[in-house]
């Protein structure tokens, strides 16, 4: 949220958007950025790459890329 200011651009990125993106983007357009939506799954290299090229065709550019893909703890096991 600490990027979400006047002017910029934030493009959030999940393998599957929902309600959690869409509350994030109201939160970050409510700090006064435009926020855009976009759904690829990072562990697919192609999927990546098609999703980059529409943004990068959109904005012309990317500054920053903030990289917080996770797990969840489902299919861990305890050992």
């Amino acid at each position: 949220m600490a990027l979400a200011q006047p002017g910029l651009t934030i493009y959030l990125n999940d393998v599957v958007l929902g309600e959690e993106a869409a509350k994030t983007q109201q939160e970050v357009e409510a700090k006064g950025a435009a926020a855009r939506l976009v759904e690829f799954d990072v562990a697919d290299a192609a999927a990546v790459n098609q999703g980059l090229d529409r943004l990068l065709k959109e904005s012309g550019r990317l500054d920053i890329l903030v990289n917080n893909a996770g797990i969840t703890g489902t299919t861990l096991s305890s050992a």
